[in-house]
């Protein structure tokens, strides 16, 4: 397929994925005891919303003249590399403070490597609108996950 046909896909993916940022967003920010207070909740807050916002700066990317979708895989997939770089130090920072659910997000980045590094690396189209809307999923899984169970700084201070 041609880049100019992918544009309808990507008009809907990054609406798509805009909208669902904006109310992970928004539900974070009504949350904040569920992160505020510990640096590695923190960091999987942020990863999670790297992983929902990876989709829309794609599309948005590709959506400009020429459709350089090869910079958007490079763009995201470099912000995703260092979003993970952040979140493991910050978990080599405060392991001794880490409980199962920070593990847990520790041994997903694994997941969200290959996510990335498939956005930086493959050179196919296919394969990155592919890992788009896998992004969607994961990114909106993890923010119910982190959001829905209690933590261990959730009482408010």
């Amino acid at each position: 397929m041609k880049p100019d046909q992918w544009v309808p896909f990507f008009e809907y993916l990054t609406s798509a994925a805009g909208g669902i940022l904006a109310i992970a967003f928004v539900v974070f920010q009504l949350r904040p005891e569920q992160w505020r207070r510990d640096p590695l909740r923190q960091a999987a807050a942020i990863r999670t919303l790297t992983e929902l916002a990876t989709p829309v700066f794609f599309g948005l990317i590709f959506l400009m003249p020429d459709h350089p979708w090869k910079v958007a895989g490079a763009v995201v997939g470099t912000a995703g590399y260092i979003v993970m770089a952040i979140h493991v130090i910050a978990y080599c920072r405060n392991r001794n403070e880490a409980d199962s659910f920070d593990r847990w997000q520790l041994w997903g980045i694994a997941v969200t490597a290959v996510t990335f590094s498939g956005l930086l690396w493959w050179p196919n189209l296919y394969v990155k609108a592919s890992l788009c809307v896998w992004m969607i999923f994961s990114g909106f899984s993890e923010a119910w996950i982190f959001l829905a169970v209690d933590r261990k700084h959730s009482a408010p201070a």
